[in-house]
């Protein structure tokens, strides 16, 4: 089963690295909107306390 999150919770992960920029290999928040909604998901799951499933639990709702 794939992962997903609404178009505002990618919003808010896009966000969430920006906030953590410089980060590894996106030296600042620019970079960000380059990625793929695949590889914002799975920058979530790997480096969001709690993973994917988290991140959805707290940004559940948002409109």
């Amino acid at each position: 089963m794939e992962k997903q999150l609404t178009p505002r919770q990618l919003l808010e992960a896009r966000d969430w690295i920006k906030d953590c920029c410089p980060w590894r290999d996106l030296p600042d928040p620019e970079c960000v909107d380059d990625l793929s909604d695949e590889e914002v998901v799975k920058g979530v799951e790997k480096h969001f306390s709690g993973g994917l499933r988290q991140f959805a639990i707290e940004t559940e709702g948002l409109e």
